[in-house]
Formats: C-alpha cells, structure tokens, sequence
C-alpha cells in the first residue's frame, strides 16, 4: 500500500493516472483503501471476511463501469471518478485482488502479533 501511494506520489499527483505504472498502483491503492473502510466499519472481521466484501465491491465497482454512469459523473465530479473511475478495465479485476490480499495479509499479521503479545 505504501509502496503504490509512493508510485502515485514520485509521479507528481496522486491524482495522475497517464501512465500503466500510475494506473496499476492506483487500482492497488484503491483497493486496500477499501479493505480498510470495510475494517473501519466492521473492526472485528477477519482478514478473509473483510477481503470478500472488499473484493466484491471493487468488482461491481469496476462492473459499474460498464453501463457508462461512472464516465458521465465523472465529467462533472473528481469524486465521481476517484471513487467509480471512468472505464472498465478487466486488468483492474486482477488488481483489486492484489491490493485486497495485501491489506489482509497486513492486517492477519498485525492481529497475530497483537495475539502473541497479550
């Protein structure tokens, strides 16, 4: 998550999304910002649970796309397009998954650790 927030940063905007490397590692972020608005709102789920519900709604996001209101909104809202984007790309299915298992992957070691130590 870091690393695809410093690939948005080192670009010059986080909002810039010009290049393969920009779009990939804003999918990625994307993604693991949703993981952790899933978390946010359930603070007790497992890392498995809170990566369907995470993954699920990046995917109707990213299906959503598909009926052409995202791109309309988006015209007329940066918000819009941050948080529905513009066109679908089944590239960002993949991708989505990626940035999903690490933010769990992150959190299962963070809870394990906080097992461990109490």
């Amino acid at each position: 998550m870091a690393l695809a927030l410093g690939i948005r940063l080192a670009a010059g905007s986080v909002l810039d999304s010009s290049n393969p490397l920009n779009q990939v590692s804003g999918t990625v972020l994307y993604a693991s910002a949703v993981y952790g608005g899933v978390l946010f709102v359930r603070p007790g789920s497992r890392p498995r649970s809170v990566a369907a519900v995470a993954a699920a709604f990046c995917w109707l996001v990213e299906l959503f796309q598909l009926t052409g209101v995202p791109a309309a909104w988006s015209e007329h809202s940066v918000a819009a397009r941050l948080a529905l984007g513009v066109h679908f790309d089944p590239y960002d299915l993949v991708w989505y998954l990626v940035g999903v298992l690490l933010a769990a992957a992150l959190h299962r070691h963070l809870t394990l650790r906080r097992q461990m130590t109490a």
